[in-house]
């Protein structure tokens, strides 16, 4: 709902500063009846939307564009609520009409532009609730109706008076910025404290309400820069890098994905025989019949006669696989910068975007690394080994050893093949390293 509601709170602001603009005298007609400067007023209003709409077309001054909007249309609705409550005969001049004064109807419209301003905004911030958000500027309505209500209500027009309601006007308009703007990101006062933190006590994944990731990210001390200078993310992503559990660094990368390849697979079909080893004496192999013995060996100086002889006899298992399944198991690492200090809301959005964007380039990994077990286990699927020994526990230890070492080597090869396919990704556009966040929006 994010992006729909900003992109009809941008129309609506657009609208209303075009009209406003094109027909200024009506503006100025309803501000001098609402007992504002009627030339100053149109100035400022019509710029104040004009601003508002172009921070909303920019990702990385949205949310301000938001909450302006929404303490400006929370001013508009508290102010078109005293006035129906006080039969105050005032004007609307929206979107730079005459129109009629006004009226419920405009009170109700313009709750439901405080309610798009709201979900442009996105989620509530961290620490904070949509009580914060709405109970200030309810409870200032509640209170001009109150105070403002006249005795005997009658229509009349009037210029608004400075008393008490003008003042209620704008401690509503400031206390809903407040509320809705300021804690973006922040935590709450019971969460601060000044003791250093210890890095065991990190959670197993980075992602916050706030700042939404594509997958987890588990948490190394090693990866949590605390400089106050934003320039030593890039300084240490260039020189260092990410860190993986090993301890091994990735000088020039702010991620790194590492894939492990399991399996598990059914106990397969087994078939025994008992067989009599034949020994060669000439070059001391093993074989299952006499024919294949005399076959192979061959008369040399050290064996003249009696080349074949009885080996003893042994058991053989040979083992058909059945139901194999191979499993990728994946482990994304981060940079994240966790300075002492607080940051501004423009620059947390700021790092919460790069971070984002690194998160996005390691999901694409992880989507790598899981597409190769597809289909891996059924090529395994009907292959046979064999292994004998003295006795059948003995063969059937053999023969597990025996497919044990083919998985593994299958497994092995598929994090061969992760790695290559992760070299050609980082060859093309969409695989190019993530740019550090600008540091002008964080000085």
């Amino acid at each position: 709902m994010e992006m729909p509601a900003r992109y009809l709170l941008l129309v609506i602001l657009v609208s209303a500063a075009a009209g406003k603009s094109l027909r200024p005298g009506t503006t100025r007609t309803a501000l001098a009846a609402a007992g504002l400067s009627p030339r100053a007023g149109t100035v400022l209003l019509i710029g104040a939307e004009a601003l508002l709409a172009a921070l909303l077309v920019l990702p990385g001054t949205a949310y301000i564009g938001a909450c302006g909007a929404l303490g400006l249309l929370t001013a508009f609705t508290i102010f078109a609520g005293w006035a129906v409550a006080t039969g105050r005969f005032v004007p609307c001049g929206c979107f730079g009409r005459a129109g009629a004064p006004m009226s419920r109807r405009t009170v109700a419209r313009n709750g439901a532009l405080v309610l798009v301003a709201a979900l442009a905004m996105g989620a509530p911030p961290g620490g904070m609730t949509w009580t914060a958000v709405v109970v200030p500027p309810a409870v200032a309505v509640l209170l001009i109706w109150r105070v403002s209500w006249p005795s005997v209500p009658r229509p009349r027009a009037v210029r608004v008076s400075t008393g008490p309601g003008r003042r209620m006007l704008l401690v509503a308009a400031v206390s809903s910025l407040l509320a809705a703007c300021t804690g973006r990101g922040s935590t709450p006062l019971a969460a601060s404290s000044s003791a250093p933190r210890a890095p065991s006590a990190k959670p197993p994944a980075t992602a916050t309400p706030d700042c939404p990731l594509a997958v987890d990210v588990a948490r190394l001390p090693a990866n949590g820069i605390e400089e106050n200078d934003c320039k030593a993310v890039g300084n240490y992503r260039e020189t260092v890098g990410v860190q993986d559990e090993e301890g091994n660094g990735h000088p020039q990368y702010a991620g790194w994905t590492i894939a492990r390849y399991s399996f598990d697979t059914a106990p397969p079909l087994e078939e025994v025989r008992n067989v009599t080893k034949v020994r060669c004496r000439c070059n001391g192999k093993e074989y299952d019949s006499a024919s294949a013995c005399l076959a192979d060996c061959r008369t040399s100086l050290g064996c003249f006669t009696g080349i074949c002889e009885p080996a003893g006899d042994q058991v053989c298992i040979e083992a058909t696989l059945q139901k194999v399944t191979f499993k990728a198991v994946t482990t994304v690492y981060a940079l994240e910068w966790e300075p002492t200090r607080a940051l501004s809301a423009v620059c947390k959005r700021a790092v919460c975007a790069w971070r984002q964007r690194v998160i996005r380039h390691e999901a694409q990994h992880v989507r790598d690394a899981r597409a190769l077990v597809v289909g891996a286990g059924e090529a395994m699927e009907g292959k046979r080994y064999e292994a004998c020994a003295a006795t059948r526990a003995e063969a059937r230890v053999a023969v597990e050893a025996v497919i044990k070492a083919a998985l593994k080597a299958e497994a092995d090869q598929l994090g061969d093949e992760f790695e290559r396919i992760s070299e050609e990704w980082h060859k093309t556009p969409a695989g190019k390293p993530i740019p550090d966040f600008a540091c002008t929006t964080c000085a």
